[in-house]
C-alpha cells in the first residue's frame, strides 16, 4: 500500500458540490452543515481487488459525535465516552492497531483517539506525515523507535485474518508484560457458503480466529472478536469525528462506486447485533464506522472479554446515537 497526496480543498469542494447535484435534495444536502471540511488535502488511494476497499486516506473531522441507535437493550444504555472510562482499559493507556494501513486501521486509530487512548497505529513511513495531521503517532516496523508497551491491541486487517502476524505481535506485547485486552475484526463472515468467490471459507476463518484466540491466552491476556460482514462506507457521510475524508469517495475508479458508498453511508446508520446471517457467496454489510465503535469501545467493557459478538448494519437515515449500549450487546452476546 502506498500514499500519494492528491487534490487540494479546492477540489474537494467542487467534487463535493457535484456529489450533492448527483444525490439530489434527500441525500448530502440534508447535512451538508454538519460536516465542515478540515483537511487541505485528500489523498489518493489503491482500491481492493475483491471489495474495492481504500487503502489510504487523509484526515477528516466533523462538529459531533454520533453514533446508531439499536432496537434491542434500552435499559442501562451508556455513552460513547462514558463507556470508555469504566472497565479494562482507561484514558491513557496505549493501544496498537494492526491493520496494513487500510480504511478501518485509520478509523479504529481515530476513535481510539477521542476516547482518550494513546493510539499508536503500525503504518509505512508514507503514513506518519498523514497520522501527524491529526495528531495521531504511527509506528514504523524497522524504524529508530523500539517497540513500544502497549495495554490494548486492535487486529483490523481487512483482507483475512493474520494469524501469523497477530500471533506475533501478541507474544512480542505478552512479553513486555503490559498487554491487557486484544481486539480482532473478522469481517466478510457469512452464515453458509465462502467468504468470497475468491477469498478463504468460514472453516478457515473459525480456525484462524480460534488459534489467535490461543495466542492472546497464552500471552496472559483478554481477547475480543468483533465478527463483520463485508466492510462498506466510513466516509464523511456517517459524520462521524473520525471518519474517513470526502476523498474517499472521489477515490474509486468507478464514479459510480464512489457515489454508492456515499449513500450508503447516509442511508445505513443502524446497528444489528447478533450472528452473522448470510447465504452461499453472499454477506450482510457492516459499516465501518459501525465497525469501529464496538472495536474500540469492547476494550473497556468486562462483559466483551471472550466474547465472539456479530455486527452487521441495517438502513437508517437517523443520526448515529452515541448512547447506544455497547456493555449491554457484548453481555447478552454470552
Amino acid at each position: 500500500f502506498f500514499f500519494q497526496l492528491a487534490a487540494a480543498e479546492k477540489h474537494l469542494r467542487c467534487n463535493f458540490a457535484m456529489r450533492r447535484r448527483a444525490l439530489g435534495p434527500g441525500g448530502v444536502r440534508r447535512h451538508a452543515a454538519a460536516a465542515p471540511l478540515f483537511a487541505p488535502l485528500a489523498l489518493a488511494c489503491l482500491v481492493g481487488l475483491a471489495a474495492g476497499a481504500v487503502r489510504a486516506f487523509a484526515g477528516f473531522d466533523a462538529s459531533e459525535l454520533r453514533t446508531t441507535r439499536h432496537v434491542a437493550g434500552s435499559a442501562g444504555r451508556r455513552g460513547l465516552a462514558a463507556t470508555a472510562r469504566a472497565a479494562t482499559l482507561k484514558p491513557g493507556d496505549t493501544v496498537m492497531v494492526h491493520g496494513k494501513g487500510g480504511p478501518t486501521e485509520y478509523i479504529v486509530s481515530r476513535m481510539l483517539q477521542q476516547l482518550g487512548y494513546v493510539a499508536r497505529p503500525f503504518c509505512p513511513k508514507q503514513a506518519l506525515e498523514v497520522y501527524a495531521e491529526v495528531g495521531i503517532n504511527g509506528y514504523v516496523f524497522g524504524g529508530e523507535e523500539p517497540f513500544p508497551p502497549a495495554v490494548g491491541l486492535i487486529l483490523v486487517d481487512e483482507d483475512a485474518l493474520q494469524v501469523d502476524t497477530a500471533t506475533a505481535l501478541v507474544r512480542k506485547l505478552g512479553a513486555a508484560g503490559s498487554l491487557s485486552r486484544v481486539v480482532v475484526l473478522n469481517n466478510g463472515v457469512k452464515k453458509f457458503g465462502l467468504a468470497s468467490l475468491f477469498g478463504s471459507t468460514d472453516t478457515d476463518r473459525e480456525q484462524a480466529q480460534a488459534d489467535i484466540q490461543k495466542a492472546v491466552e497464552g500471552a496472559g491476556a483478554e481477547w475480543t472478536v468483533v465478527q463483520t460482514g463485508d466492510l462498506r462506507g466510513g466516509g464523511a457521510r456517517t459524520y462521524l469525528p473520525s471518519s474517513l475524508p470526502v476523498s474517499f469517495y472521489q477515490s474509486f475508479t468507478d464514479q459510480v462506486g464512489g457515489i454508492d458508498e456515499e449513500v450508503y453511508d447516509l442511508s445505513y446508520r443502524g446497528i444489528e447485533v447478533g450472528a452473522i446471517e448470510g447465504g452461499f457467496a453472499k454477506s450482510p454489510n457492516t459499516n465501518r464506522g459501525a465497525a469501529a465503535m464496538a472495536l474500540t469501545i469492547s476494550l473497556s467493557l468486562d462483559q466483551a472479554a471472550g466474547i465472539v459478538m456479530g455486527v452487521t448494519s441495517s438502513k437508517s437515515g437517523d443520526p448515529f446515537d452515541p448512547e447506544f449500549d455497547w456493555a449491554g450487546a457484548f453481555g447478552s452476546s454470552r
